[in-house]
């Protein structure tokens, strides 16, 4: 038995912390895909850059932040965040209607779709409230999403994968 959980750990220790957080959540965000369909999910992505542009550039956001804890500045800070995106993300689900959720290639599309979005927790992540309590990245992911030109191209990508899907 211990020769057989030896080389499940071997096997998984092959993959950084890092790597099995963001394959977890691509397999979650693709089992979100699956069951509330494309356009759900494709809504969410759009509502979530005028939700940023708001809760970046609202001006009493230091007036509604209680908390100064790291944890919990976090889920605050989420929470205000969530006061922009629902009503953005119910206006937007409303008009994006899917062509057809039985189309061709859905495994592939639903990976794309995935993929977009898990660009997209990234850079909410590293732009908006930082996930650090739950996950703290290495220095090399931190490289690639930390800055705002970085974040600009993460989510010009996160767009262009939505058109080619």
């Amino acid at each position: 038995m211990s020769a057989i959980l030896t080389q499940i750990t071997g096997f998984f220790g092959m993959f950084s912390s890092d790597a099995l957080y963001l394959i977890s959540i691509f397999i979650i965000l693709y089992a979100c895909s699956m069951y509330f369909g494309r356009g759900r999910i494709v809504s969410m992505i759009v509502s979530f850059f005028p939700a940023m542009l708001l809760f970046n550039s609202f001006p009493f956001i230091d007036k509604l932040i209680f908390f100064e804890a790291g944890g919990l500045l976090a889920l605050n800070k989420l929470a205000i965040f969530l006061i922009f995106f629902i009503p953005i993300s119910i206006i937007v689900s409303r008009f994006i209607f899917s062509s057809s959720e039985y189309s061709d290639y859905p495994i592939l599309k639903n990976g794309v779709l995935a993929f977009s979005a898990l660009i997209v927790v990234l850079v909410f992540s590293y732009s908006v409230v930082s996930l650090d309590a739950l996950h703290n990245f290495s220095p090399q992911i931190d490289a690639l999403f930390s800055g705002e030109g970085k974040t600009f191209y993460w989510n010009l990508l996160s767009l262009a994968l939505l058109a080619v899907i």
